[in-house]
């Protein structure tokens, strides 16, 4: 009789991974640029985020290719554990991977706050009103993406090892859930990256860029 978690380890490993691609809460959604109307002394336009903006996803990028050939590393450990140690192994390495990406991602949010900050100090084009206002919705916006990914992590997670630990469905009927469950979210993801993208547009398009 075949172990109930008998599945291949990449497609195993890669659909767990797949799980935890989405906490990134230093996107660029609440990193926004201020409002058209905010203009410097010579007639350009103000942007007290924009070399911070270009810095983070430097350091975003870096610090995703370090953890994938993290991942990658650990994956080739798998192969030889039996089924029972290979899923024990794979949550606790998922944990840690959402810890690290959570201290990551909040480090980075205060450096990039500090910045921010020290720079609206020196700005005398905006009130100090309108300076609160901005950290305000910078610090919100971040913990509500930390609070949303953070929720999706887990809920995807769970979903995974329910299909992983269903004593009643056979080892190709699970792998065939995972498959299924991995095109969900590949296709959630594409939808909404596709809505972000026309909302961005849209906002260009109309001047409509007030927030972070």
């Amino acid at each position: 009789m075949k172990s109930r978690y008998a599945f291949p380890v990449v497609l195993l490993f890669s659909l767990i991974l797949a799980s935890t691609a989405f906490a990134n809460p230093n996107s660029d959604q609440h990193m926004k640029s201020p409002p058209k109307h905010q203009k410097e002394h010579d007639g350009k336009r103000q942007d007290p985020l924009s070399d911070i903006r270009q810095e983070s996803r430097s350091r975003i990028q870096t610090f995703q290719k370090e953890q994938k050939q993290k991942r990658n590393d650990f994956a080739a450990t798998l192969k030889n554990l039996p089924p029972e140690a290979r899923q024990q192994a794979m949550m606790e390495h998922m944990e840690e991977q959402q810890r690290i990406r959570a201290q990551f991602h909040e480090t980075l949010h205060s450096e990039n706050l500090a910045k921010l900050t020290e720079r609206l100090k020196q700005n005398s084009d905006l009130t100090e009103e309108k300076k609160q206002a901005l950290l305000a919705a910078f610090n919100a916006n971040y913990e509500k993406k930390v609070q949303k990914h953070a929720a999706l992590y887990t809920e995807r997670r769970d979903a995974i090892f329910t299909i992983m630990n269903d004593e009643i469905l056979t080892t190709e009927q699970k792998q065939e859930r995972l498959r299924e469950y991995r095109k969900q979210n590949r296709e959630q993801r594409q939808n909404k990256q596709e809505h972000k993208q026309e909302r961005k547009q849209h906002q260009r398009q109309h001047g409509n860029d007030d927030s972070f």
